[in-house]
């Protein structure tokens, strides 16, 4: 065990518990909430109190009383969960609590999740380098102790820890706004609110009528509505567009339990049997899709024909990349992408009217990185935010072809509601929103939308996998091919594999040489264990004293990008050492200390993410014998 991870262990939940409340108040969250102090539970094995567990209670609208969430701390390290404990959860939830939030430094099993999600309890997963690896602390409390790695330690995981709170205040806000969000959301309370949802049905509508009508059908058609709340837009590709299945995604229970509801209704208005198949096409599902896994991935791979996350949904994930590959992964060449955010460059943030009264009903803090919800006239939400601003441009470039950005409204997001109410004046300043929403010269709507498609020139990652199978199947090699759960990183391979030792583990980096006249070679792959870290100046080096007449400094390389790994063929981390052929004009470099390594196996990817290679030590050295060596 790591030093850091023992600290992280011998942490005291009172210290826990004291720091995230100070956490609160500096960042004036107890506006949006207030914590009982007086709480206290006693039961079969639980014994809990506002030392090792914090009760939050929101107000709600329309007299419904008192949300409340219960934050428990001092079940990080629990994997089993006995009926025992279930029991006292659900005497916690019957004794006035609407939801239960667990930390864990545990990551739990799919099934265990999504079993205690159908009892309204949520899990907080940190994974331990996760924590280590913040590189600030936005606010730092000092606490008496010997060890000076003791309060960064803890200030770090309370950091995460509010983080995470804030976007679970998100599936608060949603529980809290299910029974209501047909009626009160998209009403004339808020016409700036109500404009974007209807200006995302237009341009949702549009796309979808591409792939509705598009000749080359091959197989089943299949959409995915990642934040479906309660199946809007799930409904209207069901009602309008002939696709065989959808699948809705949120992370509220209540969302699902209501979209299910409305499913339910609408089969039985439904005036003939083909409409009423249609209804059954969409499945509603309970997935936080950032942070857990889901069975049936594996049935979405290169299938999916358009994934939407709309009303701002790009603005709650953390982690842009990573989900951006993950919906890449579903989508077929060709398929299409809408992506909705929050605008940093909306022009409310640039102007402030000098009226109280507002057409949205959400409105981005930056300084906060939240946004703030107005669920009535006097209860808001600060749930967490990050804008859309040209970096997560750069990062939808790499892995989409975007078609078109849309950004809406702009005048309307300015002007007060009771202006807005007036048919006419609505009438006029949606025109002007619609006329400049795709008008770069602008590009200062309150919301952004992305449509971007997969490209469909991109090489099959199945046909490399095909490749590097066929290759280890025609030697006499002794190899395993692991099938598991989509995972992206070095971290998630050693998680869902079950592997203890680092050094068995091998990565890929690559490097595309540009610019160099009369080059050899067009990327350089260099093959070494997962936990070392490559120089970029030593591999040129070496390059330089194999090819000495080769003039190449260090701007005439850099690290592919994962657009270039995608069009290669690879999945982003599933690149394989065993990947790359004659064709593919590689200058191919080995790390020499691989020989030493102690392992008889490694572990490598294969080209696809949903499988890791692990193959005899011996015979990895024979299928590379090719490599250049170097000590890296």
């Amino acid at each position: 065990m790591s030093e850091f991870n023992n600290i992280l262990e011998r942490l005291k939940i009172e210290d826990i518990s004291s720091v995230l409340k100070k956490n609160f108040e500096a960042e004036k969250m107890e506006k949006f909430f207030t914590v009982d102090e007086s709480f206290i539970f006693q039961g079969n094995k639980l014994k809990l109190n506002n030392s090792n567990s914090i009760k939050l209670n929101f107000r709600t609208a329309g007299g419904l009383g008192d949300y409340k969430l219960l934050l428990i701390l001092e079940l990080s390290q629990e994997e089993g969960f006995p009926h025992s404990l279930i029991t006292d959860f659900q005497k916690i939830m019957d004794d006035d609590t609407d939801k239960i939030v667990l930390w864990s430094l545990k990551k739990l099993p799919v099934d265990t999740l999504q079993s205690l999600k159908t009892q309204f309890i949520n899990v907080v997963y940190l994974e331990p380098k996760e924590i280590e690896e913040i590189k600030m602390i936005s606010n730092f409390f000092p606490i008496s102790s010997q060890d000076y790695n003791y309060p960064v330690t803890l200030n770090k995981l309370c950091n995460q820890l509010v983080k995470r709170l804030k976007k679970l205040f998100h599936i608060v806000l949603s529980e809290i706004a299910a029974p209501i969000y047909d009626k009160e959301y998209g009403t004339d309370a808020n016409l700036g609110t109500k404009a974007i949802m209807e200006f995302e049905e237009v341009i949702l509508k549009s796309v979808v009528g591409k792939i509705n009508y598009a000749k080359d059908r091959k197989g089943k058609r299949i959409a995915i509505d990642v934040g479906c709340g309660t199946g809007r837009h799930s409904f209207l590709i069901a009602q309008n567009f002939d696709f065989d299945k959808i699948y809705g995604f949120d992370f509220s229970p209540k969302m699902i339990e209501q979209a299910n509801k409305s499913k339910k209704k609408k089969k039985e208005e439904a005036k003939t049997d083909d409409i009423k198949k249609k209804f059954n096409n969409v499945i509603f599902s309970i997935a936080d899709l950032e942070y857990e896994d889901i069975h049936y991935e594996n049935d979405f791979k290169g299938k999916v024909d358009l994934v939407i996350a709309s009303f701002g949904m790009g603005s709650f994930i953390e982690d842009t990349a990573k989900i951006l590959r993950r919906y890449h992964q579903w989508l077929k060449p060709g398929g299409q992408i809408i992506l909705s955010f929050y605008n940093k460059s909306s022009i409310i943030l640039q102007i402030t009217p000098n009226w109280r009264d507002t057409s949205l009903a959400a409105h981005i803090d930056m300084e906060n990185s939240t946004l703030q919800v107005k669920l009535s006239e006097d209860i808001l939400f600060q749930i967490f935010c990050k804008p859309f601003d040209k970096d997560i441009e750069s990062i939808i470039g790499r892995v989409f072809d975007i078609e078109k950005v849309f950004t809406y409204p702009t005048t309307m997001a300015l002007l007060p509601n009771s202006l807005l109410k007036n048919k006419k004046a609505f009438e006029i300043f949606n025109k002007i929103d619609l006329n400049i929403s795709d008008d770069k010269s602008y590009g200062v709507g309150h919301y952004v939308l992305v449509v971007a498609n997969k490209p469909k020139h991109e090489q099959d990652e199945n046909s490399r996998y095909e490749r590097i199978l066929d290759r280890l199947q025609n030697s006499s090699a002794k190899f395993e091919i692991i099938e598991h759960d989509l995972v992206l990183s070095v971290e998630d391979v050693k998680r869902v594999v079950g592997i203890n030792d680092e050094k068995s583990m091998l990565k890929t980096i690559v490097f595309r040489i540009k610019d160099v006249k009369n080059k050899p070679f067009k990327y350089i792959a260099v093959v070494l264990q997962a936990d070392k870290k490559v120089s970029k100046d030593k591999i040129l080096e070496y390059v330089k004293q194999k090819y000495p007449l080769l003039e190449i400094s260090k701007d005439h390389s850099k690290i592919a990008t994962e657009r270039e790994i995608i069009q290669l063929g690879f999945s982003i981390g599933g690149i394989s050492p065993l990947g790359f052929f004659e064709e593919d004009n590689f200058m191919k470099i080995i790390d020499e200390d691989l020989q030493n390594v102690r392992p008889d196996y490694f572990y490598m990817g294969v080209g696809d993410n949903y499988k890791t290679l692990k193959l005899n030590k011996e015979d990895f050295e024979s299928l590379t014998v090719d490599f250049e060596k170097m000590k890296i």
